[in-house]
């Protein structure tokens, strides 16, 4: 077939299915490819476990050349009941070396005192209790626990663990030390929602997933664009280096996110991709699910500057799927009226029609086989279907989580004792 002899509206057929094409390879360029990075880095370190816990057989039975201290800062504010698990979790870990647990409290709770002096005398003796004391001002509550919990850590590295959360299995401790080396100053984590099968959930631990994976392609780049506020691991003498949170004393929340984008080096940074490495938290309400994604909405607006590349990246790829799927429609419904019309196939639009139909093709499997290859990297459900309705909703939640933002902005303000 010679382009000559098209006509003018066959030139307009072919126009979309190249500007579809052009769509698609955007959404794979600025989108796709992150979850074959993050399934790269996962596998990568899950290979690199299986062989250090191979060559350490030895750890539980009390060989700890490879192991060195650690502390455990568990930030709560009057929180025994979500406390006493993971306590019971941490303290039955199977790390070679010593370790000590501290629970920094942000308001002086009797209940959760009472716990921890109950389990320092019986079950784990390096476990230690502090809180906050009433004469503090003018900095928010859980910036100041976690602060009171790094410097009073005795130990190089410090983990701060949200009582809400709970390691994956009793070798998450063993797993985690494995990155806290000389060669890095910031350990970034991933940890998700338990899931309980619904839509919700789906949601809620399908947005962790696409989280983790711009923060892995950012981190390729060259840049550390996000941190959870869970299971993350950082130098006490770098924390103190940086004046710990002065940057974020203005906000109520978000600080971990504040102090990893405005200081943390990416090539001193590592990201914690695995399995074994996770934190699993309780599934919140929807209401408290929705007052989360306020306030991410809001750290980002605090950091657009250096997260404004990434956004925009989002922003066409979010574009391209729209882009894409209009010029297909399209092009459907003009072949089937001009096939109509002419009472017969055209057969001049084979080659077109071939194109089209693969462009359809890869359009449906593509996503799936990436997105679906890194949930399974990082032990979590296939999603199937809900892959094309989260990227079709996408603009709408971002618009919903505007709103929100902007109609509570007097909800950021700090929380002073």
């Amino acid at each position: 077939m010679s382009y000559n002899n098209l006509q003018m509206g066959e030139y307009v057929l072919l126009l979309l299915c190249v500007v579809a094409g052009v769509a698609l390879l955007l959404l794979y360029v600025l989108r796709l490819r992150r979850y074959s990075l993050l399934t790269k880095h996962a596998s990568w370190q899950l290979e690199a476990q299986a062989v250090e816990q191979a060559t350490h057989e030895a750890l539980v039975s009390g060989r700890s050349e490879e192991a060195s201290m650690l502390t455990i800062v568990v930030p709560v504010i009057n929180e025994r009941e979500p406390l006493n698990p993971l306590l019971q979790r941490l303290i039955t870990q199977k790390y070679a070396d010593a370790y000590e647990i501290i629970v920094a409290d942000e308001c002086h709770s009797p209940e959760v005192e009472a716990l921890c002096e109950s389990l320092q005398r019986t079950d784990f003796h390096n476990l230690r209790y502090t809180f906050v004391p009433n004469t503090s001002r003018y900095i928010e509550l859980r910036k100041l626990a976690i602060t009171l919990g790094i410097r009073a850590a005795r130990s190089e590295w410090v983990i701060v663990v949200s009582p809400d959360t709970l390691p994956s299995s009793d070798m998450w401790l063993y797993h985690v030390s494995q990155s806290l080396s000389d060669a890095y100053d910031w350990v970034i984590p991933y940890y998700n929602y338990d899931d309980d099968g619904s839509l919700v959930a789906r949601r809620a631990i399908f947005d962790r997933v696409c989280a983790l994976a711009m923060q892995v392609y950012a981190w390729e780049q060259g840049h550390v664009i996000g941190c959870p506020s869970s299971g993350w691991a950082v130098r006490k003498k770098w924390f103190i280096e940086q004046n710990g949170f002065a940057d974020s004393v203005n906000m109520a929340f978000g600080e971990e996110q504040m102090l990893a984008c405005l200081h943390a080096d990416a090539e001193r940074t590592c990201l914690l991709c695995s399995p074994s490495t996770r934190l699993v938290e309780t599934l919140p309400t929807l209401d408290v699910l929705r007052v989360k994604r306020m306030q991410a909405c809001e750290i980002n607006h605090h950091l657009k500057h250096y997260l404004r590349k990434y956004k925009w990246q989002d922003i066409v790829a979010t574009l391209s799927v729209y882009v894409f799927a209009t010029c297909q429609i399209i092009y459907a419904v003009c072949r089937v009226m001009n096939d109509v019309n002419a009472e017969q196939y055209s057969i001049s639009m084979l080659p077109i029609d071939v194109v089209s139909l693969v462009l359809w093709g890869i359009m449906l499997v593509l996503p799936i086989v990436m997105i679906r290859r890194g949930l399974r990297t990082l032990d979590e459900r296939k999603y199937g279907a809900y892959i094309y309705i989260y990227e079709l909703m996408r603009p709408l939640h971002a618009l919903a989580n505007e709103w929100r933002r902007m109609m509570h902005q007097r909800d950021f303000e700090r929380k002073y004792i």
